[in-house]
This record gives C-alpha cells, structure tokens and sequence, in this order.
C-alpha cells in the first residue's frame, strides 16, 4: 500500500506551487495522519474533526474520535478532544472502555532564517514544541513532543521526537522517534506515509481548495496500517475535518462597488434641484457675532448656497434602521446626530460605518464636522467626531486623511450623575422612540455534559424565548425569557444521571434592569426580580474603564435567595487588561461565586472579528472542602442573528447577539476520575444582561480597538449605503449665501 501511494504521488506530481495543508490527527494537532508537523491552524482559524481511530497502544483502535481546535495566536493552535470506544454506554453498569476528554496545544517556534546567512535559509526547518492530555483527572493519551518540518513547493518532510506518559498502558501511540513524508501534487490531493514510533502507517487525503467554498475547507482521509491489538478486525479508517476562518473578510471589497463622486455630480446634474422653504427647525442657528441681517446681504454677485436639510438624514437614517434619531446643528459649528443602534447586533462598527456613510453623503455639497453619539439603552455608549471630506476620503477611496477618519471627544458619558438624574422623565426623545418597543429573542439553550462516564455527550436543548422593553424613561429595562424544552437524552429524562439539570417549561427570568452613566469613564447596572428559575433577588454591577479602553475594572454583587431558604450571594470583582496591538484580552475575576464556591477565573479572550474564544482556569472551593477543584476550558461565542436587523414599527425580532458554549475538564486529580462533588462551579461570574452586553458593544469600544476596524466600518457603508445613495439626490434648497457656523 505505501509503495503503491507514493508511486501514484511521483507519477501525478505537477510543477504546482504551493504549500503543503495539514490535516488533523487524532490526538489533537495540525499535521500528517498521527504525527504532527511545524505546522499551526492559521490565527483565527477553527477546526472541526472526526475520526474512527483512537490512536492508542494495547487497545482497540477503533472507536469515535471527536476533534475541536483553534489558532488563537501566530504559530499557537489549542485542541479539544474527546476520545470513546463507546457513545452511551454508562461505565458504572457495563463495559464502556475508554473514554476521555482533554485538551492539547502547540507552539510553533518563531522563524530564525532572517538571523542566519542566506545561503542557509532554505535548508532551516520550522520547529514546533506540544502537548496532548495536558487536561483531564485520568491521562490517556498523555504526549510532549518536538517535530522540525521542511515544507516546500508540493512536499513536506517532518521528523521529531516524542515522549507517552510513563507506566500508562492506554498511551498515545505517538512514542520515541517519528518521521513523515506527504507529497501534495494537486491541491485537492494528498499522499502521506510516516512511522509514528511504532508503525508505519499509509494514507490518502482529499481537500477542497482553497477559496472554492469560501471560507470553509473540507478534508476527507483514508488511513492503513497494522491494527493496534490482536483483537483489531480492522486495518483501514477513516477520517473527515472542516476547516473555518472564524473572522469575515470585512476588508475586501464586495461585490458591489462603492458609490463614486462622479456619479453624483452626474446624477446632481441630470435632475434639477427643487426648490423649497426651508423649515425654520431644520436651519443651523448663527452664534450672535457671526449674524448677517437681510439688509446687509446686498452684493447681487454672490451666488447662491445649498443648505442641507436635516429631515432629509433623519428619514436616511431611520430608514436605516437606527431608533431615537436626532439631528441638530451645533453653536459651534456643525451637526450634532444621536441615534439608538439595535439594528446591527454584531458590532457597533457597522452602525458607525451606516451613520457616518449616510452623513457623508447628505453634507457632501458642505463639508461639516460631526460629533456622533450612539446610544444604546438611552445611554451614550460611544461618541466620535470626524468631518464630511475626511469621511468622504476614507469611504470612497480608503485613504486616511490628516484629521483622523474618527476622533473621540474626552466626554463620553453624562458630566454628572446627577445630570442623569435631573434628566429622567423628561429627556427629549429623538424620531423612532425606543419605549415600549417591545424585542423579542429567540436562541437555543443547551445543558450538556461531554465525556462523563454515563455518557460520551448527554444534553438537554430548548429555545430560550425572551422579551425585552424599554419603559419609562432612559436606562430602564423590563425583561422576562421563557423556557421551551425541545429534546433530551436519556440521562437528562427523569431518573437519569443529570435529570437535576434538564430544562424545564416555563420563566427562568423576569426582572427589571435600570442602566446610568456617571462621569470618568464610570456605569452601573441594577436589576431585581426573579434569576434562575427559583431564584429572586437583587444584583449590582459596576463597570470602570479607562480611556483608551485598555483596563477595566468590575464588580458584581447580588442577593439572591430561592423557595428552600438557600441564600446566595456572590461578590465578585474583576480586571480586564486590553492588549494594545493584538485583539486579545486577559481577565480576572476572582471572590464568591453564586454556589458560595470560593476561587477565581483566570482567562484570554480572543477576538476574531464577532466570533470570540476564551481559554479560561477556574479554581474554586467551599469551605467543607478539603481542596479546591481546577478545571482548564475553552469557551465559543458566536452571533446567532442577522448583521443587519432593523426593528419593525412597533416591535423586533432578532437572535442572540452573543450565544456562547463551552467545554470544560477537571484537572489535578491525582487518581480515578471521580463525578462525585464536582456539582456546579464558578456560576453567576457576569451579570444577566450585563453592561458589556448590552451597553459596551461586548466589551469592543475602546478607541484603539474602533480605530482597527476603520476598513470593517467602510465595509459597511459599501455593502449597506453606497449603492442606495448612487442616484438618490437628497432635497435642497436654494437660501441666502453665508454659512453660520464658519
């Protein structure tokens, strides 16, 4: 078979260039069939696998091999895997073999070619260090190892040396020396042969190229060898991966091209202007010293000035989408827009992006500065500045001005809180008032449970249904989810291990949540009623950032008590540190929890666009315990909606703008694997409906952050304003020549 594999690789070998992929082994990392190459998932990059091959010495091989990774750094790839002979079989009652849940990384070593003589550099490897089962009480599958690989046109070559855990008869089958060749001549086809320390083993693998189906690539193997026990009825598996960049392609350009100058000059001059009385609201008022009167306007030879028409962007704009729109001229000069984003869920860049597009095109014919206030809540989350002939040079050629395409004003919150309080109940609302628009969220909700001995993947899954309205006045939120249960297995159905977590039929959560403002960079968030089915009470969250985003600071404390006199209350208190070149932060969070466990969460949150993946370590105990309980996991967070969802008249309907599942393991264990005790941990760590959901863009509104995302908010003004300006000419009105605000 091997000869037979290679024959067929030198025969079908074209002079393509291109790298050699690499697939996923079943241990858990980029490379050849069972052994890894100096090779990472691509920063943001996901990866999804399955095979029927458990890679293990003295058992049986086959079995189901679940795989999960991500690259979360340059050169830095972390895997989940859960590894089982049997899916259902509870291994308290009958024979289950192995099953195991764990995790793995690797670490490719930064490049030392441009540190060596030219002459060298081609014959430098890249080099990797790993390890699998860094995670998990019971070590299975326990290997570190270290692999050099000569990757080239249509080939690669990789040799390293690897290490099982010790006295371990279930290890991994990766052990002592290891060495592979894969020849890729097409770019859909793979021929591999390697020795994994033991074996030699043969295979053939398929891949989609790249760029067909988007941003998806699939890879299918087939894999020979000898089997890995004597009772092993088979020698041929198989294996099948998915392959995902997590971030959207916001920077290149779509399919539709961007609006142009000269099609307006066009369009201006192929449709004559109408004339109108321009409403005395929608003129920008003079300061005193620059007031012309009608008498001294009497030179006949100046011409005549358009005025824009503020109506004219605030039916722009609430055709948009956008709530509470009001456009105003400011004494100082220019416009001053407010407006309530809910239409663009995944990230308030794309709402600047509309907001600013639809202000550049309306003032095109009279370059103006703006101040933008966008609001959620009622609240004042972000405010920027810029000016029409910056915004127009940005958004339709992508060049950065001198001024800034967006500057922050220091003031992004009320001057006082007792500003905010003078204000309530009679704080003017803009066009497309928010209160009592009632939105409604549909999301699932899972609780499950992956590599337990009762089980490989046990869960219960329903629809969350939730209604949220502003009421009264700005900051106040009335909100109420509802449970509907959809399908369980059979250990979440009554009798069955886990039918203490299965969801219920009915409200997990009524409460009303009143959001403020203060000064210096400082909001709250108080809410009471009713919090996890059985539970009411009252919480406090408070948020501090500085600002340029770069630390925050939280605290969260709640009184929480349910029918059977069980009291809760965590207190908690948190730091989140931005790193200032790199979309990653590091968090702490440490205190009481919701369970009076005690301990702290430390964790890096990665982001990829509007997908987010944290790796986290938790350590908690209580105090009838003799040790705290550590757990390693990784977390996902995706947007379940639309990127654009305008709210309706009356009401909205919309997905989760943030539905996040993990995986954890227990780890320091030092025997068996033991279930017992292990019961809820780290529980209530962020507020229902917290600040940064539902105020602070999921915690992305620090100016360097926004500043990055200059090329997501231009994507947004092509795909969504652009082409509805093309041959729209805004009504304008032919007045006196001066221009108040100069």
């Amino acid at each position: 078979m091997i000869r037979h594999i290679l024959s067929a690789s030198v025969l079908f070998a074209a002079p393509a260039l291109w790298a050699v992929d690499a697939g996923l082994a079943p241990l858990g990392f980029s490379g050849a069939l069972s052994t890894p190459m100096a090779t990472s998932l691509a920063t943001g990059e996901a990866a999804l696998g399955f095979t029927n091959y458990l890679d293990a010495q003295d058992i049986n091989s086959n079995g189901y091999n679940y795989l999960g990774g991500v690259g979360v750094l340059p050169g830095v790839e972390l895997f989940a895997r859960l590894a089982a002979r049997t899916v259902a079989n509870n291994c308290f009652l009958e024979q289950c073999g192995v099953r195991d849940l764990s995790a793995s990384a690797k670490w490719v070593l930064p490049d030392a070619a441009p540190l060596l003589p030219v002459a060298w550099r081609s014959w430098l490897p890249r080099v990797a260090v790993g390890a699998t089962d860094v995670g998990g009480s019971v070590v299975l599958f326990k290997t570190n190892y270290g692999v050099a690989s000569w990757n080239r046109e249509h080939w690669a070559v990789s040799a390293g040396l690897s290490q099982t855990t010790k006295g371990k008869r279930e290890s991994a089958r990766l052990s002592g020396a290891f060495g592979s060749l894969v020849v890729q001549p097409y770019p859909w086809l793979q021929g591999i042969v390697e020795h994994d320390g033991t074996d030699p083993q043969a295979g053939i693998r398929l891949l989609s190229p790249k760029g067909l189906l988007g941003r998806v690539r699939l890879q299918g193997e087939m894999r020979t060898g000898a089997p890995r026990d004597l009772e092993a009825s088979r020698s041929v598996w198989f294996g099948a991966a998915l392959k995902l960049a997590l971030g959207g392609n916001t920077q290149e350009p779509l399919y539709r091209q961007a609006w142009v100058p000269g099609a307006r000059a066009e369009a201006l001059a192929a449709k004559p202007l109408p004339v109108e009385p321009l409403p005395l609201e929608s003129m920008p008022v003079a300061p005193a010293s620059q007031a012309v009167t009608a008498q001294q306007q009497t030179e006949p030879q100046t011409p005549a000035l358009v005025v824009l028409r503020s109506d004219v962007l605030v039916e722009k704009l609430l055709a948009a989408g956008f709530e509470n729109v009001s456009v105003t001229a400011r004494a100082e000069g220019g416009w001053q827009l407010r407006l309530e984003n809910q239409a663009y869920a995944w990230n308030d860049v794309d709402a600047l992006g509309v907001a600013l597009g639809e202000y550049a095109n309306w003032s095109v014919q009279q370059p103006a500065a703006v101040q933008l206030d966008l609001l959620h809540q009622g609240l004042t989350s972000l405010r920027v500045s810029s000016d029409t002939s910056c915004l127009n040079v940005w958004l339709q050629r992508g060049e950065r001005c001198a001024a800034g395409v967006l500057r922050f004003p220091s003031e992004t919150g009320l001057s006082a809180v007792q500003d905010w309080w003078r204000e309530v109940g009679n704080t003017p609302e803009g066009a497309n008032s928010i209160l009592y628009k009632p939105r409604v969220e549909l999301a699932p909700v899972l609780n499950y449970t992956v590599g337990s001995e009762f089980g490989s993947m046990d869960y219960s899954l329903g629809l969350a249904t939730s209604v949220e309205v502003p009421v009264l006045w700005r900051g106040l939120l009335a909100e109420a989810r509802h449970i509907t249960p959809a399908y369980e297995t059979k250990d979440y159905r009554e009798g069955g291990a886990f039918a203490a977590s299965a969801l219920t039929s009915g409200l997990d959560r009524i409460m009303l949540h009143q959001y403020v403002q203060g000064p210096l960079g400082l909001s709250a968030h108080a809410a009471a009623g009713r919090v996890l089915t059985d539970f009411t009470g009252s919480l406090l969250e408070t948020r501090w950032e500085s600002p340029q985003g770069q630390h925050k600071v939280t605290a969260l404390v709640a009184s929480l008590e349910n029918n059977q006199q069980f009291m809760a209350k965590p207190l908690l208190l948190g730091y989140r540190y931005q790193l200032p070149n790199y979309p990653m932060q590091l968090s702490l969070k440490a205190g009481e929890f919701f369970d009076a466990d005690k301990g702290f969460v430390a964790s890096s949150r990665f982001l990829f666009d509007d997908t987010f993946v944290s790796v986290f370590y938790r350590s908690t105990k209580r105090a009838d315990e003799a040790e705290a309980f550590k757990f390693l996991g990784v977390e996902l967070s995706v947007p379940l909606t639309l990127r654009q969802n305008r709210p309706g008249r009356f009401v909205q309907l919309r997905g989760s703008a943030e539905f996040s599942q993990g995986l954890q393991t227990r780890i320091g264990v030092a025997n068996g694997n033991p279930l017992a005790g292990a019961g809820q941990r780290g529980r209530f760590a962020n507020a229902p409906l917290s600040l940064d959901q539902r105020v602070y863009n999921r915690d992305r509104m620090a100016p360097a952050y926004l500043l990055q995302q200059l090329p997501r908010l231009r994507n947004a003004y092509e795909r969504y304003v652009a082409t509805a300006w093309q041959y729209d000419v805004p009504v304008v009105t032919e007045v006196s020549p001066f221009i108040p605000w100069q």
